[in-house]
């Protein structure tokens, strides 16, 4: 487990931001968080709002992160890159999590060490993370402002021979009566941009290695785009397959050798592979060492 519960007894009531600066020795904004991530119980009951009183018996669910060696690709003062491993949380999902980028990152570089963005689960490749709370702002003010290059690689059903720039607007899917997908193509969502080019193609699979940029950046945004064109990503257990299938997946009722016999593969056969950015008047361009 990466939480450990600590245990606290008050005689007297106190509001909760209130114990957190007091006797958990945090700041104002940090004890914030921690209730906002509903890790404060109060006999039984998780508090939700730092004003509220509590006494008699606290737990804190504190989180303890733990290494596996994993190491870097690229190291810098401020901050590091990491060859994510597919099947791997980029933060922790909930407090189940027992490993994530996040809990090699903090465990290695402490408590201020963040990842800057995202990878899907089983989407493999190259993450950035910030050493520190003025680097995390900078770098994510790159991202917001879209100053960054994003390279995938992606291994996709059915032959493609030509280049794509594909504009198909996404939205979040609030129902899931229908679809188990959790964004979906529609007229009113938000506008997307997708670069594909093909690289090369297996006749004997029917599949096609290709390069994405991702020029927007909206959620699923490579695989909606990708089964929206009739090329879903191998592997893809949500776009790309039935209403059943894609709700044994969530349910973790698949096998391997269900999804490879259906969908292609025991993962999604998604990579990110290269970063280019600017930061602080240098440039970088980091590639992954891992290959798809």
């Amino acid at each position: 487990m990466s939480f450990k519960i600590q245990k606290h007894r008050l005689n007297q009531p106190i509001q909760a931001y209130k114990f957190c600066i007091d006797v958990l020795n945090l700041s104002m904004k940090q004890s914030q968080i921690l209730i906002a991530k509903r890790r404060l119980i109060s006999n039984g009951q998780i508090i939700l709002k730092p004003n509220t009183i509590i006494d008699g018996n606290i737990e804190v669910y504190i989180f303890y992160p733990q290494s596996k060696e994993l190491k870097p690709v690229f190291e810098h003062s401020d901050f590091v890159v990491y060859d994510k491993p597919s099947f791997v949380y980029s933060i922790p999902k909930n407090r189940d999590t027992d490993y994530s980028i996040s809990h090699e990152a903090k465990a290695t570089y402490g408590k201020y060490a963040n990842p800057i963005h995202r990878l899907d689960y089983e989407t493999s490749g190259l993450i950035i993370v910030s050493k520190n709370k003025e680097s995390e702002k900078e770098l994510k003010k790159i991202f917001e402002n879209r100053e960054i290059v994003k390279t995938y690689i992606a291994i996709i059903k059915g032959k493609l021979d030509k280049e794509l720039t594909l504009e198909i607007p996404l939205e979040i899917n609030h129902d899931y009566t229908y679809s188990k997908h959790k964004v979906k193509v529609s007229p009113s969502g938000k506008k997307s941009s997708t670069y594909v080019k093909p690289l090369e193609y297996n006749e004997e699979l029917n599949q096609t290695k290709v390069k994405l940029i991702p020029l927007t950046g909206r959620m699923h945004q490579l695989r909606v785009h990708l089964f929206h064109i009739f090329h879903p990503i191998v592997g893809d257990p949500l776009y790309g397959t039935n209403f059943d299938f894609a709700n044994d997946y969530l349910d973790n009722r698949l096998d391997d050798s269900t999804r490879i016999k259906t969908i292609g593969s025991s993962r999604l056969m998604l990579h990110a592979s290269s970063l280019s950015f600017k930061y602080k008047n240098e440039k970088f361009k980091i590639k992954s060492l891992i290959k798809l």
